[in-house]
């Protein structure tokens, strides 16, 4: 129940990010940001490299979003729920998982790109969602 519950703060709080962000996120870093996410899509591996790659790369992605709404708040509460499941990131990251949410990221910053606020907000929803299903299917498969 308090992992549901983390992810619903996630969720709520982070597509309220992506929405801010659609409108104020500088364009070289949207520029970076993909760049980052196509490099380790054709770079994908189950080596623990990658992985490592990929895990950083996804702290850097959602830090980057939360601070481009410009609300000091709303990207410090975010960093609070992120460190929540850092863990459970780690506990489940193997390469099929972490290729499905590198893709996940890579549809809200296309939609970033094309500053369509509400198809960020749907990917971003998406993300966390499947997120949390990975995580659950992973700790409690007996739940699913």
């Amino acid at each position: 129940e308090d992992l549901v519950e983390i992810y619903e703060m996630r969720l709520l709080l982070e597509t309220a990010a992506v929405e801010r962000a659609a409108e104020h996120l500088d364009p070289k870093v949207l520029a970076e940001l993909l760049r980052g996410a196509e490099q380790l899509l054709s770079d994908a591996s189950e080596s623990a490299s990658w992985i490592r790659r990929t895990l950083d790369f996804d702290v850097d992605f959602h830090d980057a979003l939360a601070a481009a709404g410009g609300n000091r708040r709303l990207r410090e509460e975010i960093a609070k729920y992120r460190l929540l499941v850092r863990a459970f990131c780690r506990m489940t990251a193997d390469a099929k998982t972490l290729l499905a949410a590198l893709k996940e990221h890579l549809a809200v910053l296309k939609a970033l790109q094309g500053r369509n606020p509400a198809i960020a907000c749907q990917a971003m929803a998406r993300h966390i969602q499947n997120r949390l299903d990975a995580v659950l299917e992973k700790l409690y498969p007996e739940i699913l």
